[in-house]
């Protein structure tokens, strides 16, 4: 008897709540309606757009997208991204810009890490992407004539109760007279529209150098100029934004 008593109860409580619950029906369209259905009733409801996630291409577009939701935008700026949050309060809604490095540079900061090439490895680099390089021309003409050269001799001393053999070799640059000791390159950090612009580029220098026993060259950019770069072409894309945007927080950084 107490148990079906603890059933009914458990039965009347899930009816009730039936009752109280809603059903939904997604309606053919755009999917900017529903329907909900509830106790035999049904009732139309707008489905709420989705929060601003945009993302543009060029700092300009950035300025436009703050000066068309102008709430109480903040902008981030890092060497990756660029990121307008347009109600600092709210902090959900964002206009992003994904900076992409250009070719040149990438080409550059490789030299970093990987700075030593051999002769037409380095040719090619003059011909294509460090063309643009102040006497890169010259540098190249240079390379090209240059040629390795190894010298080798041996000895031999063969006794009662000992031996020895030896031999030494000679590595020998010729045209090496003309080389550069160093380049400099004008480069646009990033690729965006608008950043590519010539009077955007920042000067990068290079220490050139040869090794004539791994018969290479190394070409790699001078201490801290790859990070200069890229804080100068960031220092740039700031003072563009503040200039359209005086009223608007601009910080270094991610939100």
């Amino acid at each position: 008897m107490i148990q079906q008593a603890i059933q009914y109860i458990a039965d009347q409580a899930t009816a009730k709540a039936n009752e109280k619950r809603a059903t939904l029906f997604a309606v053919p369209g755009d999917g900017r309606k529903v329907v909900i259905e509830h106790n035999g009733t049904l009732v139309d409801r707008d489905v709420p757009p989705p929060l601003r996630s945009h993302a543009v291409s060029s700092v300009d577009d950035l300025i436009t997208a703050a000066n068309k939701w102008n709430t109480a935008p903040v902008i981030w700026i890092n060497d990756q991204t660029i990121v307008l949050v347009i109600d600092d309060a709210d902090r959900r809604e964002t206009v992003s810009l994904t900076l992409i490095y250009s070719a040149v540079f990438q080409a550059v900061a490789k030299l970093e890490t990987n700075s030593w090439l051999d002769q037409p490895t380095l040719i090619r680099l003059l011909r294509r992407e460090l063309r643009g390089a102040n006497g890169a021309a010259a540098l190249l003409a240079s390379v090209r004539k240059i040629s390795f050269k190894q010298h080798a001799s041996g000895h031999a001393n063969i006794q009662h109760g000992s031996e020895s053999m030896g031999q030494s070799v000679e590595n020998e640059v010729t045209g090496a007279g003309d080389l550069a000791e160093s380049l400099t390159i004008p480069v646009n950090v990033f690729a965006n529209p608008g950043e590519d612009a010539k009077d955007k580029a920042v000067v990068i220098g290079l220490d050139i150098d040869v090794d004539a026993k791994q018969q290479k060259f190394r070409l790699q950019p001078l201490p801290d100029e790859i990070n200069l770069a890229k804080t100068t072409a960031l220092a740039g894309i700031r003072t563009t934004i503040a200039k359209a945007l005086p009223k608007v927080t601009v910080l270094f950084g991610k939100p």
